[in-house]
């Protein structure tokens, strides 16, 4: 019923809809009554139990991200295992970004947030995990 009056006020705003319309009701209506909508794969994105997620941003020609990835973050991931989950982002993937790499790390479970610019060192990088892990 929803979808119907979606329809309805995109087709009274922009008189331009209905003919785009005509063009995609036949084959979204192929797709529903052939099941195929039931074949294709939803892109979801599974809950994470790790207490913190690491993103890294990098970029390839820097020598502090080649450093972090080498050797910072495998020691932090063998040290915090099953707590800890690294994933490596493109640095243009962050706009505004002033310093690579970029470490922003959140904990999934709690409100926490922390960013670091530009290398860290081991022992900045384990309070900051430490304190995600407590914060309320």
């Amino acid at each position: 019923m929803l979808s119907v009056v979606m329809v309805v006020i995109s087709v009274v705003l922009d008189r331009a809809n209905l003919g785009r319309m005509a063009v995609l009701t036949p084959g979204a209506a192929l797709l529903v009554t052939t099941g195929l909508t039931s074949v294709l794969p939803l892109p979801v994105k599974p809950i994470e139990e790790h207490r913190v997620l690491i993103q890294a941003f990098t970029q390839p020609d820097c020598s502090y991200c080649e450093q972090l990835q080498r050797d910072l973050l495998p020691l932090i991931e063998r040290e915090f295992a099953g707590r800890v989950a690294v994933e490596y982002r493109s640095a243009d993937d962050l706009p505004n970004l002033r310093r690579t790499p970029t470490l922003v790390l959140r904990s999934p479970a709690r409100s926490g947030l922390r960013v670091i610019e530009g290398l860290p060192t081991v022992e900045h990088l384990r309070g900051v995990i430490r304190d995600l892990e407590t914060a309320p």
